[in-house]
């Protein structure tokens, strides 16, 4: 074992002789071979509503990072969600945006990206 990541935000940590932590998978950065790869997903939120989208990494693939991105620089929207998640297995992002007090007929685009890597022995 070389490092270990954790779990719940992808963040890396070498292995210093101590193991692996509460919350971390261990990995070996001297066998392997990374390959990343960006899923990005849209969603569209009406004036006073909450619309969450998830982008999801696929089998055998760790969400490193992501985030939430909003077509607007307007004051009538909040991000409140942009976190790592895991549903059924999988990981991946979900961020969610609210327009409580927008306009109902405004709809207002967002894409919520994750960040995935997957990893291949070199024998």
């Amino acid at each position: 074992m070389d490092a270990c990541y954790r779990t719940t935000t992808g963040a890396l940590r070498v292995d210093l002789g101590d193991g692996c932590r509460v919350g971390e998978q261990a990995i070996s950065l001297g066998t392997a071979q990374f390959y990343t790869r960006q899923v990005a997903v849209s969603g569209w939120v009406q004036g006073g509503q909450y619309e969450a989208v998830q982008a999801m990494c696929g089998p055998g693939e760790v969400v490193t990072g992501g985030g939430v991105a909003v077509a607007s620089i307007g004051l009538d929207y909040t991000v409140f969600e942009d976190s790592p998640i895991t549903v059924d297995g999988l990981e991946g992002w979900q961020g969610a945006v609210s327009r409580p007090y927008a306009d109902p007929e405004q709809d207002l685009e967002f894409w919520v990206t994750a960040i995935c890597a997957s990893g291949q022995s070199l024998g």
